[in-house]
């Protein structure tokens, strides 16, 4: 039972996916760096996402030795690119989008996994990255996923990194909107953990966004999905003695590679793409289609936000988080 023995794994069920060619947000550790060593050891060349060009490349680094070690069944591994990927703008959403698109002729399977935490450091960064900048770099390569979804036997899919916090806190409120700017800062300082009730409503927006733009792609032969990667452990080795609490935290929760199995599947297994009931899913571990949170599944809401967000993008609303 996941997380100690899933069923599925990506070396077991996901096809050859030389030639097919990935990009992943948020990837230079935790679930992101596991999602593109199991893709790329499939054969995929998998661009990594990772706003630190340090960290990045220290990332990609680590990865070829593991790839280098870890050939499965004699199939060759494929590549792994460090690409610059800041979310916490528009412009520089805009920016990572283009690069993508001036150096690759075709895109198979965007991952948006890049996320901030319930960090209170960080809390203006929450929505500002997990909604505004995933929806801007989604936004900017639609086209050149769409050019490859018109290919001969293509099969592209969309992929948000969502969590079962959608339905928790505010993002459950039956009152919750997004008709103006001030509706994605409203005052979480009465909540009982305000910066968490945030991350939540940040959640909420990714299956949103995620539905309202299944219907618009369903015609072009794109799959929308939105993952929720079960109990992970990604801080043992971010906090003080970590390593010594790592029996304990794995009694409880899955390991990053572990965790990046819904990802995989959603992005590459054969069997998204044999049926349309994946289409705008929402997907628990590993592959399961599970019904969201009610907020989730208005639609008049999934609209109001789409339109929203469009019309504040448009306007040039949102200043950049750092000069």
């Amino acid at each position: 039972m996941f997380p100690f023995s899933p069923s599925f794994s990506p070396e077991g069920n996901l096809p050859d996916l030389t030639g097919k060619v990935v990009f992943v947000t948020g990837a230079n550790h935790g679930i992101g760096y596991e999602t593109v060593k199991h893709l790329a050891r499939r054969g995929a060349k998998v661009y990594l996402g990772s706003r630190s060009e340090a960290k990045g490349l220290a990332a990609v680094a680590s990865l070829e030795q593991e790839l280098a070690k870890g050939a499965t069944k004699g199939l060759p591994p494929g590549k792994v690119i460090y690409h610059h990927c800041e979310l916490s703008s528009p412009t520089q959403a805009r920016e990572a989008a283009q690069k993508l698109v001036e150096l690759e002729s075709r895109l198979d399977m965007l991952i948006n996994n890049a996320g901030v935490l319930a960090d209170k450091t960080v809390e203006d960064q929450i929505m500002r990255v997990n909604h505004f900048g995933t929806f801007v770099i989604t936004q900017s390569l639609l086209p050149l996923l769409t050019r490859t979804a018109q290919e001969p036997k293509a099969d592209v899919r969309i992929v948000f990194v969502g969590s079962a916090a959608h339905k928790l806190f505010r993002a459950k409120d039956k009152n919750i909107q997004f008709k103006t700017l001030e509706d994605f800062s409203v005052d979480f300082s009465k909540d009982w953990f305000p910066v968490f009730a945030r991350y939540c409503v940040s959640k909420l927006t990714n299956i949103l966004t995620a539905k309202a733009l299944q219907r618009r792609v369903a015609e072009n032969n794109i799959t929308c999905l939105v993952v929720h990667p079960g109990a992970v452990n990604t801080v043992s080795d971010r906090i003080p003695f970590g390593s010594l609490l790592n029996p304990l935290i794995n009694l409880f929760f899955a390991s990053a590679s572990v965790g990046a199995y819904n990802s995989c599947f959603a992005a590459a297994s054969p069997l998204v793409s044999q049926d349309k009931k994946y289409q705008g899913a929402y997907l628990v571990p590993v592959g399961k289609i599970e019904v969201e949170g009610e907020n989730a599944r208005r639609e008049a809401l999934q609209e109001e936000l789409w339109e929203t967000t469009m019309r504040i993008l448009q306007e040039g609303s949102l200043e950049p988080a750092s000069e």
